[in-house]
């Protein structure tokens, strides 16, 4: 895939300088990229989202983040309707399961230095992390 597509386009409030492709995968073995900013700054996130979130004028951070969130919502969703969970159990698995899973995660990624800001730790270096304590 041509990086090049995203070169001048925007990250939220961000213009992207750059993009390439990082050697690491997502959790389902998906391409990853580091964007680099025009600012300089760098921010690593799946293919996949850069190209559900790029935009050719700037967004701000809120418009960003339902952006992001929008696309995951819906993938949930399509899966709770394929498992055909009842109310009571649909409830059970969000409300508690679901958070109760994230925040066991979270503990015990915290404990662990990720070398990059707390509000840039994602679900998946959470993951990486659980898997490293259980090998």
């Amino acid at each position: 895939m041509d990086m090049k597509q995203f070169v001048n386009k925007y990250f939220g409030p961000d213009q992207i300088k750059e993009v390439s492709l990082l050697a690491d995968t997502t959790y389902l073995k998906k391409e990853r990229v580091e964007i680099e900013f025009k600012n300089e700054s760098k921010f690593q996130l799946p293919l996949k989202v850069l190209k559900q979130v790029m935009t050719k004028e700037p967004l701000d951070l809120s418009d960003l983040r339902e952006k992001r969130v929008i696309p995951v919502v819906e993938e949930l969703i399509i899966s709770l309707l394929e498992s055909e969970l009842g109310k009571d159990d649909l409830y059970y698995a969000i409300t508690l399961k679901l958070l109760e899973t994230v925040k066991a995660a979270s503990k015990s990624a915290e404990e662990n230095v990720f070398g990059k800001p707390q509000g840039q730790i994602t679900l998946l270096d959470l993951e990486r992390q659980i898997r490293k304590k259980h090998v």
